[in-house]
């Protein structure tokens, strides 16, 4: 009889996001998975942060088989009697001892030999090694790469899986990553970007696949890789080959070209003086241009004025982007009249 296929569950970053603490909360242990550059290792110090966690990072494929063990010592009791034990390395030390909430995090775990896995199962199911017992206030996750990215990831032993009340491949989403972004204080043009593209989040049209070359390609990390590049504020000539260098070319020649529509929008000072003379952009990806251009220009003097101009431009799906992420950026924004007025008369569309 063949073996039915398996397929790991997709759990997005949002709900990654609201769950795990809940997991945690209640010592169940944890195992995702993911692409290359997926945010697990971020979702994790991000839960840590937000609730309280201290995070203790173990990489087993770095290891030796006996290094949870601890190191062999021996000593002479008052009497004279010779024993041997072993003290914990740091690591473990921390795990014994932890007096407050802590994350055992096993990053890179599908890339530990089989020997180094076998060393942990202990430790996953009740909280032994050795015979020294861990903290209670300790809690497992582990992460790892997927067999097919070309990572080093082998297999991960059968009794280990087990001792996982959850294992889920991590998978991107757009709105929990933007709201990254913007709390990074990344370039508004590029989030506007990734609002009219949002395809490049995992790799565009054709998904993040592994390549032989050395090459960077788009994934969320990448991502990010970029938006410090935009930073920098390089020169035209540079740039398109330092965006390249960090999301590949294909996702470079398009941000390249995006941002190129910034500088041929209407004129951004006439669109805050004097909405209802400024020009309206009819193609939808210069309409996303334009928003990101109003987020990085909007303040308190001007936003009421940007509000009557985008109710002449943009579709209503499109104003209640820009809307929506005007908290984002500022939250003091939320006081001003256009924001107010906006909300009022669109209030049956926010609650939908």
């Amino acid at each position: 009889m063949k073996a039915p296929t398996t397929t790991t569950p997709k759990l997005g970053w949002g709900m990654a996001n609201a769950v795990i603490p809940k997991y945690l909360e209640n010592h169940m242990n944890v195992f995702l998975t993911g692409m290359p550059g997926i945010g697990k290792t971020a979702l994790i110090d991000k839960i840590a942060k937000d609730h309280g966690y201290d995070v203790v990072k173990i990489h087993l494929a770095i290891s030796d088989p006996t290094d949870l063990k601890g190191l062999p010592v021996w000593f002479e009791t008052k009497g004279g009697v010779k024993k041997a034990c072993f003290i914990p390395f740091d690591e473990l030390e921390a795990l014994i001892n932890a007096k407050r909430k802590t994350i055992a995090f096993f990053d890179d775990f599908g890339q530990a030999p089989d020997i180094c896995q076998a060393g942990a199962m202990q430790l996953f199911h009740g909280g032994r090694l050795n015979g020294i017992q861990i903290s209670k206030h300790v809690r497992f996750v582990a992460c790892s790469n997927r067999k097919q990215d070309r990572a080093g990831v082998q297999n991960v032993l059968e009794p280990i899986k087990s001792r996982f009340h959850m294992i889920c491949e991590l998978v991107p989403e757009l709105e929990p990553f933007l709201q990254y972004g913007i709390n990074e204080g990344w370039s508004p043009v590029l989030i506007a970007f990734m609002r009219n593209r949002p395809e490049w989040l995992t790799g565009g049209d054709g998904g993040w696949k592994p390549s032989k070359d050395i090459v960077n390609q788009a994934n969320p990390r990448a991502i990010h890789h970029l938006a410090d590049v935009v930073r920098l504020q390089l020169d035209k000539i540079a740039c398109l080959t330092c965006y390249a260098g960090a999301v590949g070319e294909a996702m470079a020649n398009e941000y390249f070209a995006f941002e190129q529509l910034v500088v041929h929008l209407p004129d951004l000072d006439v669109v805050c003086k004097n909405p209802d003379a400024a020009e309206v952009p009819k193609a939808a990806d210069t309409m996303y241009a334009m928003m990101g251009a109003l987020h990085g220009r909007m303040n308190e003097g001007n936003l009421e004025n940007i509000y009557k101009y985008i109710r002449r431009a943009f579709t209503k799906e499109m104003q209640m982007v820009f809307h929506l992420d005007v908290e984002n950026y500022n939250k003091d924004l939320i006081q001003n009249r256009g924001w107010i007025k906006w909300s009022v008369d669109n209030g049956s569309k926010l609650t939908n």
